[in-house]
């Protein structure tokens, strides 16, 4: 009996060396294409210890990461997503996470090469409320654990059932990550500021001219204010943290009073009501 479960053990470490494995060596941002292996769910949820011994086993699949994305298309199950990796000492502050804030659920789980749970985190995701993530950013990012001698295997349990499926990758530092999140920040922030000068001047122009040309305007501006904030995917922490379906129908809804508010604004310029009175019945 000792003899089987020293053979298994041995068999279990040859499987997992067969696996690539990434090596860190400074950088702030890693490549993953390569190195990044799938498996998709039955009808019967996984746990990460069920995952990671499936992983072990060999049942995972590679996939091709061009740029880090994982694109799958429409997809009506749930995937699992797994490298491997050895962390050099001299880096520190390394992050694995998925840059796709729409993932309506993800489970986190990394394991040491023994099979012992290092880290794990979940759920979280756009139906659950933003102080669900682990780290507070618009995306989904977790510290890395383990060193040279101890790599570890990182996986994500991604539930995008009903849409499609798009999941970018991200090995970064977390200076790294934060200088480029606030670059990105900087720039909306500054759009979002003449919009918001905008709309300041159609409160003016309401109040003086007293017409529905510049009411509607304001709304159209402010609706399409909003939309931007939610394309960004700033306006789920900032706007309604605590109540994730507004953020699921965010984009949808802004995006339907921009349109309205941009046609109600173009009948009432161009008086379509007087000079093509046809038109404007249909």
């Amino acid at each position: 009996m000792h003899r089987q479960g020293l053979l298994c053990l041995l068999g279990s470490m040859l499987l997992l060396s067969s696996f690539g494995q990434l090596r860190t060596d400074g950088r702030k941002n890693y490549s993953l294409n390569g190195q990044v292996y799938y498996y998709t769910e039955n009808d019967a949820p996984l746990s990460g210890e069920e995952a990671f011994s499936l992983f072990r086993s060999g049942a995972f699949s590679p996939v091709s990461t061009p740029g880090n994305n994982v694109n799958f298309g429409y997809t009506d199950r749930v995937h699992w997503l797994a490298f491997r990796i050895s962390i050099s000492d001299t880096i520190e502050g390394l992050e694995a996470g998925i840059a796709n804030a729409g993932l309506y659920r993800l489970d986190h789980y990394q394991f040491a090469s023994n099979g012992k749970l290092l880290f794990g985190h979940g759920p979280t995701g756009k139906h659950y409320p933003f102080s669900s993530r682990y780290i507070d950013n618009r995306h989904y990012y977790y510290p890395l654990q383990g060193s040279d001698d101890q790599p570890v295997t990182v996986l994500f349990r991604t539930d995008l059932r009903g849409g499609d499926f798009y999941a970018p990758l991200r090995l970064v530092t977390g200076r790294y990550r934060q200088i480029s999140e606030q670059k990105l920040f900087n720039f909306y922030f500054f759009i979002e500021g003449l919009l918001v000068c905008i709309l300041l001047l159609g409160v003016i122009a309401i109040l003086a001219g007293r017409q529905k040309v510049f009411l509607y305007y304001f709304l159209y501006t402010l609706s399409y204010a909003l939309l931007l904030f939610a394309c960004s995917d700033w306006d789920f922490a900032y706007l309604y943290p605590q109540h994730p379906g507004w953020a699921v129908i965010s984009t949808a809804m802004y995006g339907g009073m921009t349109l309205l508010f941009m046609l109600c604004f173009s009948i009432a310029y161009l008086e379509i009501k007087k000079s093509h009175p046809v038109l404007y019945k249909i």
